[in-house]
């Protein structure tokens, strides 16, 4: 599967001046706000009952980031609406893209969810 393009689109001003106080690559400035829209508007569907058409949106974008921030409420999402196997799956596939502690964090909300 294609790793998911994000179009650049222009940053407001405030975003911009925030971000350039961060002392982030010119290129993360730019994706780091993008990667949080997308994050929160898949979130949002999945909880809307739109899981089948933002699937293939949903594993490429966990199979090509690793943060935290972005995998456990994407991952949580799907738990919320009996999607363990679908989440399950998903991250058998991106385990890989992970940081060692984001996956640690994602193992053990999958083995909770399981439990119950």
């Amino acid at each position: 599967m294609d790793r998911l393009q994000v179009p650049l689109c222009p940053v407001p001003a405030s975003v911009k001046s925030s971000l350039e106080r961060r002392h982030l690559p010119p290129k993360d400035r730019l994706q780091v706000p993008l990667r949080s829209t997308l994050a929160t508007t898949l979130e949002r569907a999945i909880r809307r009952g739109y899981l089948a058409e933002v699937q293939p949106q949903l594993e490429s974008f966990l199979t090509s980031m690793g943060r935290r921030r972005f995998l456990l409420p994407l991952y949580t999402a799907p738990l919320d609406t009996r999607q363990l196997d679908l989440a399950n799956n998903i991250f058998a596939k991106a385990r890989k893209c992970c940081h060692a502690v984001s996956a640690n964090s994602v193992e053990k909300l999958l083995a909770e969810a399981g439990q119950q």
